[in-house]
């Protein structure tokens, strides 16, 4: 993912608005004079070139006004220029990004049909075999751990390992000027990354941002889109490298961030770190309001396994739990930051929120409060922090034994729980919704809901390990 970054970023950052000043790309007076300058205040710094995130100086100089979260806006003088343009794009990405699915728009009439790559059919390939990684693209050959590795893979690789040498995607851009804490030696895979534990995938996406911003545009009679999100995109920035240095700096070599992109992050790290990393990230949001005034909040979707777990489908789990953190928001916007996870120790997984759903509801009892708010009484910040200072008596397979009685009915959890030391219950009655040592169920008039399940999962996940040191009791 690093290699696909710094492709991306270099051609959408500065390929194409070479490109578009090549082919006479030009500023709009009326437009210039609404786009925002450099903040001082952003931590990828005053940077030479195409680099910097300065809208206003980027316009004047190539007639590019947006080239940020997957998006690029380009103004031309005439129909017949802008065509150009895009017909030598088009060569340049299918050169840089062969596999990047895109389109076009030429305001105000024209939409061309999108670009979307297939790749080589798999059944063409004489191994008949597919990227382990990838998932969807024929294999080349078997990588060095004996894993199948596609063509376009490999090239990755390649422009993985040579990604902060020349930096020009933000990531790069953030660990050459020593504002993000980097290990002596960078990890070169999950497993590094893992260090023994289980791996944490994070994915973050802004809640409700479009919303937002046609509403403070509308408020200020229009026009002035790109100064709602450069301040977004700082926003974020400023917000991450605080949460990374306050979780990481002890342990640099036990994360990796390998997306940031507007309001989107994906970050894999050591699965213990996972949550003091969320909750420092929400809470650092609260101190930076956006041009409306209000704080950016987000959902997002965590997913802990063992780092051999095929990524794709990581990435494509900690994205659906993602989306269900972002509908909790949307039902009740005051919740703030949301967040959803889910710990599997199997080789395979469909859909978290299928398996969730298919253990938790057992006749009037729901076993979990997923997905939670990250900040707040009943956050998972108040979760993660009350099960890391647990004394040492409350015995992790007594917790974990818990977890299946509670499985089989109300009644059966009741006395399973009953059956528990009495300091062990009082340890863990005022992390509980029904907050009493007397019964882990919240009675909601004939209804019962208890948090026990969700307290144990986190539990493990500050405790599990991949099996490669064994597991620690």
């Amino acid at each position: 993912m690093l290699g696909s970054n710094a492709a991306l970023g270099k051609t959408i950052r500065v390929v194409l608005p070479q490109l578009a000043q090549t082919c006479g790309a030009s500023p709009d007076p009326e437009r210039l004079a609404q786009l925002p300058h450099f903040d001082p205040a952003d931590p990828l710094g005053q940077l030479p070139d195409f680099r910097i995130d300065d809208p206003y100086l980027i316009y004047a100089q190539t007639g590019v006004y947006s080239r940020d979260g997957g998006h690029f806006h380009a103004s031309f003088p005439t129909r017949e220029s802008a065509l150009e343009f895009i017909q030598q794009a088009n060569r340049e990405i299918q050169k840089h990004l062969p596999n990047l699915s895109f389109s076009w728009r030429l305001n105000p009439e024209s939409d061309f049909p999108p670009n979307n790559p297939t790749g080589a059919c798999l059944f063409q390939h004489p191994a008949f075999q597919v990227s382990h990684q990838m998932g969807n693209r024929p294999a080349l050959e078997r990588g060095a751990k004996g894993t199948f590795v596609s063509a376009e893979e490999k090239h990755l690789e390649e422009l993985g390992r040579t990604f902060r040498d020349d930096p020009y995607d933000l990531i790069a851009i953030l660990e050459s000027n020593g504002t993000l804490p980097r290990p002596t030696r960078d990890p070169q895979s999950l497993s590094e990354i893992a260090q023994g534990e289980y791996l944490a995938l994070i994915h973050a996406d802004g809640n409700g941002i479009g919303k937002r911003f046609l509403e403070w545009n509308r408020g200020v009679g229009g026009g002035r889109d790109e100064q709602f999100f450069h301040r977004m995109r700082v926003t974020v920035r400023r917000a991450l490298v605080e949460a990374i240095q306050e979780t990481f700096a002890d342990r640099p070599q036990s994360y990796q961030l390998l997306m940031l992109g507007g309001d989107d992050l994906l970050l894999a790290c050591a699965a213990p770190l996972a949550m003091p990393f969320l909750s420092s990230y929400a809470q650092s949001l609260t101190q930076f309001p956006l041009l409306d005034e209000q704080p950016l909040t987000v959902g997002a979707g965590v997913i802990f396994a063992k780092e051999t777990f095929p990524f794709h489908r990581l990435h494509a789990m900690a994205e659906s739990l993602a989306d269900s953190a972002k509908q909790r928001y949307r039902t009740d916007p005051s919740l703030g930051s949301v967040v959803d996870w889910h710990l599997t120790s199997g080789s395979w997984l469909e859909d978290p929120i299928e398996e969730r759903r298919s253990v938790s509801v057992v006749g009037n009892t729901v076993l979990s409060a997923k997905p939670y708010p990250i900040l707040g009484e009943n956050g998972l910040d108040t979760l993660w922090q009350a099960v890391a200072t647990l004394p040492r008596d409350v015995a992790r397979s007594q917790l974990r034994a818990l977890v299946p009685t509670l499985r089989q009915g109300h009644t059966l959890g009741l006395l399973a729980w009953k059956e528990l030391p009495k300091n062990i219950r009082e340890s863990l009655k005022e992390i509980l919704f029904s907050k009493t040592a007397e019964t882990p169920y919240l009675d909601l008039g004939g209804k019962y809901l208890t948090n026990l399940s969700d307290l144990v999962e986190v539990y493990e996940v500050q405790n599990k390990e991949s099996g490669k040191r064994g597991e620690a009791q």
